[in-house]
């Protein structure tokens, strides 16, 4: 399967999801001392009407997606300020472990 547009963002979560290095070139990959992701299984997957590619059995759980879908606009600003509430609260919680 081929990922023809990502930027370069899309291009760092799929390298810390496989496990892979981040290559300029596809000349001769073996010189750079590169290290090949894995992945179980690669699919695109239709939710609603938009295509997604979907990895399963990932080397490294680096990164993930959380696909929101709602009613309108209004009910997914909402809820991607709660889910950023508490990843925030979240990853304070491992920085810091005392707390009341």
């Amino acid at each position: 399967m081929c990922i023809e547009h990502a930027d370069f963002d899309g291009i760092e979560r799929l390298s810390a999801v496989t496990g892979g290095d981040i290559l300029s070139t596809f000349n001769d990959p073996a010189a750079y001392g590169n290290k090949l992701g894995y992945v179980e299984c690669v699919e695109e997957i239709i939710i609603g009407e938009d295509k997604l590619i979907q990895f399963k059995g990932c080397q490294s759980n680096g990164a993930c997606t959380i696909v929101l879908r709602g009613a309108n606009s209004h009910i997914l600003e909402e809820a991607e300020r709660s889910i950023h509430d508490a990843l925030c609260v979240l990853t304070q919680a491992v920085k810091n472990t005392k707390f009341i």
